[in-house]
């Protein structure tokens, strides 16, 4: 309106009208009004151009948090497609699925179980094969959730720690589906899981085959690659909102107080708003664990899929920009974030 009302004024100047009788002063008066006219028309394009190529950037950087996400969480299912596999290859292997249903047929108690002859066999059978061989370790579960062989003799004949903490992913394997088990509990000794039943006689499934992998190997490898510039981190949550792979800022983060010295994020580290920047020296009003989930954490535990350019606070408390999505085949969200101030570099620079 004002660009409007300036132009209208100039057209009138022009013409004569609005000064019949132009005076030396009024000449001045009407050269200012021009070059007023024409600041405000450079400033007001400049301010549009700057707003548009903000859109531009944001957009772009939109489009890069969005295919990081989405190729992280292909890698992962790729991965846990091989797995998965070569894992039933070995869980339905027609010895292995005879020694499990003879197995079966034993009472269930800690010391019978180990006795037995028939774990001996059923546990050579499964570790003369490479998959499980390079593996931290296996279980075989009962319908009942009780463990009757693993690699070990601690903890056969009694409930599965792994049916204890993610009963439901179990069920799903007892059903005929092959699951991912994410970390159940924190400690050097985490593992994540694949569990695939074992049908004992023909399609009849007495029993699920777990296998027990390394988080740190190739699973937090592939979660790693999709770090973006110095302060970028692509990383899973569980559906609690704990992270299920390490932050890249494990040392920032035990400097906070959030971990303590020897302590990883995985499992340990609830994705939450605390409220302003930790690291500027901001003191939250709220526990750990009666702060709210980030802005990213909460929408993907909704099961959603979106990104968020305009900015919000990380579980460090810096604004960030991120892209998440929902992984209905791990049971995980990926989210990648990059901090603000990093990713708008190069627009505010040339702004």
């Amino acid at each position: 309106a004002f660009i409007s009302f300036v132009l209208w004024l100039v057209t009138r100047l022009g013409r004569g009208r609005f000064l019949k009788e132009p005076t030396l002063l009024q000449g001045k008066m009407a050269k200012l009004v021009l070059m007023a006219a024409f600041l405000t028309i450079v400033i007001v394009g400049a301010w549009l151009g700057i707003a548009r190529l903000e859109r531009m950037a944001r957009h772009d950087i939109a489009d890069s948090l969005q295919t990081t996400v989405e190729s992280t969480r292909e890698s992962l299912n790729v991965w846990f497609t091989a797995e998965s596999r070569e894992l039933e290859l070995v869980a339905n292997a027609p010895r292995i699925a005879a020694a499990t249903r003879r197995l079966l047929e034993v009472p269930r108690s800690h010391q019978t179980l180990t006795r037995s002859l028939l774990l001996s066999e059923l546990r050579g059978l499964i570790e003369n094969d490479a998959v499980v061989g390079s593996s931290r370790g296996y279980a075989v579960i009962a319908s009942d959730l009780v463990k009757i062989a693993s690699r070990r003799n601690a903890g056969i004949g009694q409930p599965a720690e792994i049916g204890t903490y993610r009963p439901e992913l179990l069920r799903e394997a007892l059903a005929g589906k092959t699951v991912f088990v994410p970390p159940v509990r924190p400690g050097p000794d985490m593992n994540i899981f694949i569990a695939t039943p074992i049908r004992t006689k023909g399609d009849e499934i007495g029993a699920v085959f777990v296998l027990l992998l390394d988080p740190s190997a190739e699973f937090s490898r592939l979660t790693h690659t999709g770090r973006i510039g110095r302060t970028g981190e692509t990383y899973v949550l569980d559906p609690m909102g704990r992270m299920a792979s390490a932050s890249r800022f494990e040392p920032e983060l035990r400097e906070l107080g959030l971990l303590a010295p020897d302590e990883s994020s995985v499992l340990s580290l609830r994705v939450t708003d605390p409220g302003g920047d930790l690291s500027k020296g901001f003191t939250p009003s709220l526990s750990p664990e009666e702060q709210p989930l980030t802005r990213a954490a909460g929408a993907v535990l909704d099961g959603g899929s979106a990104h968020d350019v305009e900015g919000y606070r990380d579980y460090r408390g810096q604004e960030v920009l991120g892209a998440w999505a929902w992984d209905p085949t791990l049971g995980l969200g990926v989210l990648t974030e990059i901090n603000a101030d990093e990713a708008l570099a190069t627009f505010r620079a040339s702004r």
